[in-house]
């Protein structure tokens, strides 16, 4: 399973997250989402597999209507021929968009992401974190975050082939459990992914590893873990916790290719 999430355990509110890695084991990318929230309206969501996309899903409509919808749902994971994007908004299309137009060069971000600014949910100003992997197994992890001066900052970090067993994990904010919450600072963090274990497996150990401490608030609202065939350009595994559907039994959708 996933180790060396002690940093994330120790983020009271991470927001949302994303893990890119690849399995010990094998040739495998392996890709985390997961989402934790605080007010009602994120809690009211769940991560639903439709076609070749992970979508953010209503559990409760009008709940879900008191926040703001453009921001709550959207296609976390978009499959392509060409490869995989995967974040916190819509802009995960665009992302997905520019990787059919070919391989991003160098160490920069998609095309898609320059029409993208951090999330205007004020005062907070969400960062918009992406991810993507290419079918030649690079990728990388980008956020789009406010400064202080309200000016944009971006940053790009560009991952080589993976090497087996690691992963980087990046996630929205730094995980204090504040109103104003700060953003995620420093470089991704680097994680360790087990030889041969299932998408069942890696989803649990970062569900685990987003569990409250005892007597506190469960911010928790989904995890998603998918595997996939890099010869085939498919998942090839996939599991997803819903925090809302468990009621002390895995509930979890869950796929094999």
């Amino acid at each position: 399973m996933i180790r060396g999430l002690e940093s994330l355990a120790a983020m009271r509110y991470p927001g949302r997250g994303i893990i890119l890695g690849r399995e010990a084991g094998g040739r495998n990318p392996v890709v985390v989402y997961f989402i934790t929230g605080r007010s009602p309206s994120s809690q009211a969501r769940k991560l639903v597999w439709e076609g070749e996309t992970l979508w953010t899903r209503p559990t409760d409509e009008a709940t879900l209507q008191k926040g703001q919808v453009d921001l709550l749902i959207y296609p976390a994971v978009v499959m392509t021929g060409s490869g995989l994007a995967v974040s916190n908004g819509i802009q995960t299309a665009d992302i997905a968009g520019s990787l059919q137009k070919g391989p991003t060069p160098g160490k920069t971000a998609p095309e898609g992401l320059k029409a993208w600014s951090f999330e205007p949910d004020s005062p907070i100003f969400t960062p918009r974190i992406s991810g993507w992997l290419g079918r030649d197994g690079r990728g990388g992890l980008h956020i789009i975050k406010r400064k202080t001066d309200g000016s944009e900052e971006r940053l790009v970090y560009y991952l080589p082939p993976f090497q087996k067993g690691r992963g980087f994990l990046l996630t929205t904010y730094a995980g204090k459990d504040r109103r104003l919450v700060p953003s995620f600072g420093g470089r991704p963090k680097r994680i360790c992914l087990s030889r041969a274990c299932s998408a069942k497996d890696q989803a649990e150990a970062v569900y685990r590893a987003l569990e409250p401490p005892r007597g506190k608030k469960d911010f928790r609202v989904a995890v998603a873990c998918l595997i996939l065939d890099p010869d085939q350009n498919k998942v090839k595994d996939i599991h997803i916790i819903n925090r809302i559907e468990r009621t002390g039994t895995d509930h979890g959708q869950r796929k094999r290719g």
